[in-house]
């Protein structure tokens, strides 16, 4: 049993990964105007021995390729991520896009494993494509540096971190402007709404006022009429 369990083991750690490949499923290759159906592969389990082929990634949209792709990178699966991401440069040559992520996954996979030289291929395959998205031709830039120079890659992060840095500070002078803006606003505003109600208050009072002083001369006008008709 134990050596049973030591072949496994063997077998799915050093053996090539074509010879991991096991049998498809049973599907009806697509005919021509066909719609893909997405589901022809259920979820891929990393752990399992069996490796989709070439023929049924085709028939995968690229999400799912990639997103297979990344799951047996997260297994730590790398001989098997590297065979997805190099499948889907292969399938999906016309996305530059995806052209461009695979290869720097694929650099960024070798560099784990210590590979530089094949990480350094891949990066650079990166920075050749012209459609490649500014993000990723940057991290392949950077990853390159680091291949190439360590020194030249340190300076480069050191560089980073300072502009970071001084954005962050910039970032944390402008919050405590904002705050202190915000607070001198809402002071201004509660001093406005206590002198809207002062106001408020004093106008209440001279109407009350107003009122009573035209309730006085109405009636001082009244007792001028009646003493005028008692003299008559």
């Amino acid at each position: 049993m134990r050596k049973i369990i030591i072949f496994f083991f063997v077998l799915s750690t050093v053996a090539p990964i074509n010879a991991m490949i096991v049998k498809d499923p049973k599907i009806k290759p697509p005919k021509d105007g066909e719609i893909v159906d997405t589901e022809i592969l259920p979820p891929y389990n990393p752990y399992s021995l069996y490796v989709p082929s070439k023929d049924i990634l085709r028939q995968l949209p690229v999400d799912r390729v990639l997103d297979i792709a990344a799951t047996a990178y997260a297994a730590n699966f790398l001989t098997k991520s590297i065979y997805f991401y190099t499948n889907a440069i292969e399938i999906f040559a016309n996305d530059a896009k995806t052209v461009a992520w695979a290869n720097y996954e694929v650099g960024f996979i070798y560099f784990k494993k210590n590979q530089r030289k094949l990480a350094l291929e891949y990066f650079d395959k990166v920075l050749q494509l012209n459609n490649a998205p500014t993000t990723v031709q940057n991290l392949a830039r950077m990853m390159a540096s680091r291949v190439r120079n360590k020194k030249e890659f340190d300076t480069l992060r050191k560089q980073e971190d300072v502009i970071f840095l001084a954005d962050k500070k910039a970032r944390s002078v402008l919050d405590k402007q904002i705050a202190k803006e915000e607070k001198t606003a809402e002071k201004l505003q509660r001093q406005l709404s206590k002198e809207r109600k002062v106001r408020e208050k004093e106008e209440l009072r001279l109407l009350k006022e107003s009122e009573k002083e035209k309730k006085r001369l109405a009636k001082e006008e009244a007792k001028k009429l009646k003493v005028a008709e008692q003299t008559k």
